[in-house]
């Protein structure tokens, strides 16, 4: 799915909503009825790249030691899995 290039920030309003706009382009993304949802999505939306090259480098990681091979994976694994499941609307193992 594409969306506006982020960084996103959240910018105020006048009264209890919150707005969430492009740094790049100023476009507004979105509009939250309490401006503590807007920081929210701001800090989600922010943090999700990285998140997710998180999760891929730890499972990566895990399979990358033959050792591991005949070991049950942790848990984190799992938890990994589903979390990149969730972001890429995949289904999680």
């Amino acid at each position: 799915m594409k969306h506006t290039q982020l960084p996103w920030y959240e910018g105020r309003t006048g009264n209890h909503q919150g707005i969430v706009i492009s740094e790049n382009t100023g476009e507004n993304i979105a509009i939250s009825y309490h401006k503590k949802y807007a920081e929210f999505i701001v800090r989600a939306c922010n943090a999700h790249d990285d998140l997710l090259e998180a999760c891929n480098e730890l499972i990566d990681a895990w399979h990358s030691d033959d050792a591991n091979f005949h070991i049950e994976e942790p848990k984190a694994l799992k938890l990994a899995r589903k979390a990149i499941a969730k972001a890429t609307k995949e289904d999680a193992p």
